[in-house]
């Protein structure tokens, strides 16, 4: 008696080893097909099933996997009404060693299969709510010597886990086909604003700027009559000169920006010494008129375009010497150091009027002004193009302010950009 105990152990745990086996390298429905298939063999049964609730009224299952006399079948749907299977998923296994088709005269698939015996335990969600079942049928008595019921439980579990992985797998599909199609509608919505700034850019250029020298030439011309005029009208004409040069400003500004988000050219290695040098100079009047004093360290070559990056410097330098305190002469101290990821962090520090960090992102947004255009003018669009223009280079930049000590920007930048002409 013994002997035969410790016999049937070793058959069973054989048959376990063999399932394991057969299963091991699948997945998906590779690893359903495998498994019904294994377990049919082991068990030594004519038909196994795995099948899923289609959580319609009337119920029913539609399987995942069918193995019938010998090779795998095509999967197909069956109402669970009238059957040993309707048990089986009111959450508890059923075994019927014997005469199924009499208990179950209403189950024609039973007859139609030339079913005597059935074993069938519940499949469960991470939830524990009932989602299927595995089946296992015979056209004989199914062997109990292996205790099936036991083998069978233990690839149920196995079975819920595929499941689940497999639910969250098509979760994980939907969510990146769902991102991938708002990426596309993203990119495609951006093709468009950037081909409407490019046909801006072409009116700006042309319908706009041919009316407006017009302005500016006839208005010369009325300031040339200055002897003849009153005060008042010497008034009306200098505002109007002072509106045309900043609605020129504007719209140089704008098309800046337009360009910077349509075009796109490859980088090459530049001396950031010599940019500064080079903005330096184009800002020497202002430089020398505020009596300002600028302090630039020795800064690192990185890969850029040169035009974007003098016109960075030119507007930050700039903004540094507009906003200014009374009666305090400008310092402007630049540096640069690595962050130890590859990139350069430049630093441009300023003495002037700082302003509350409560604003520190409205002033890199366009038309943005802490001030009014009569108290320091402008475009309100240089931070935005300064912005535009780093995350351009792959950049970041931030700012760092306190009111009546100053202002500090720091510009983030790779040393080595994927978009440069280097070669090797």
């Amino acid at each position: 008696m013994v002997f035969k105990d410790i016999s049937e152990r070793k058959y069973a745990d054989d048959v376990l080893k063999q399932i394991v086996v057969g299963t091991s390298a699948a997945i998906g429905d590779d690893f359903l097909k495998a498994l019904v298939k294994n377990l049919a063999t082991s068990l030594r049964v004519k038909y196994a099933f795995i099948g899923e609730l289609t959580g319609g009224k009337p119920e029913k299952v539609v399987t995942r996997a069918v193995w019938a006399n010998g090779a795998l079948a095509e999967n197909f749907e069956y109402g669970l009404k009238d059957t040993p299977c309707e048990n089986v998923v009111s959450n508890k296994a059923c075994y019927y060693p014997n005469d199924v088709q009499n208990l179950f005269p209403k189950d024609l698939l039973l007859v139609e299969m030339g079913v005597e015996s059935y074993l069938g335990v519940p499949l469960y969600d991470n939830e524990k709510k009932g989602r299927g079942l595995l089946v296992v049928l015979h056209d004989a008595e199914i062997p109990e010597s292996i205790d099936p019921q036991a083998i069978m439980q233990v690839f149920a579990n196995r079975i819920e886990a595929e499941l689940e992985r497999h639910d969250a797998q098509m979760k994980l599909d939907k969510h990146l086909n769902d991102l991938e199609r708002l990426v596309g509608e993203r990119t495609a919505a951006l093709e468009t604003s950037n081909q409407n700034l490019s046909e801006f850019a072409f009116i700006a250029s042309h319908d706009l700027q041919e009316p407006l020298r017009k302005v500016i030439l006839f208005g010369d011309r009325l300031g040339e009559l200055n002897r003849g005029l009153d005060e008042k009208s010497r008034d009306y004409i200098n505002r109007m000169q002072g509106a045309t040069v900043r609605m020129q400003d504007l719209i140089d500004d704008l098309l800046l920006f337009s360009k910077l988000t349509t075009y796109s050219s490859p980088f090459v290695k530049i001396d950031c010494n010599k940019i500064i040098e080079g903005t330096l100079s184009d800002l020497e009047a202002r430089v020398n008129e505020s009596r300002g004093t600028i302090n630039v360290d020795k800064l690192p070559d990185i890969e850029a375009d040169s035009f974007q990056m003098r016109q960075l410097f030119q507007n930050l330098i700039g903004n540094a010497l507009k906003y200014r305190k009374e009666d305090v002469d400008p310092v402007i101290n630049i540096s640069a150091q690595p962050d130890g990821n590859g990139n350069v962090v430049i630093k441009i520090e300023d003495n002037g009027i700082g302003f509350d960090e409560k604003y520190k992102d409205k002033i890199f947004q366009l038309f943005q002004r802490l001030h009014g255009k009569n108290a320091y003018g402008g475009t309100g669009m240089g931070l935005a193009i300064c912005k535009k223009i780093v995350e351009h280079h792959s950049g970041s930049m931030t700012v760092d302010s306190t009111p009546g000590v100053g202002t500090a920007f720091q510009v983030s930048l790779p040393k080595k950009h994927p978009l440069s002409e280097r070669t090797g």
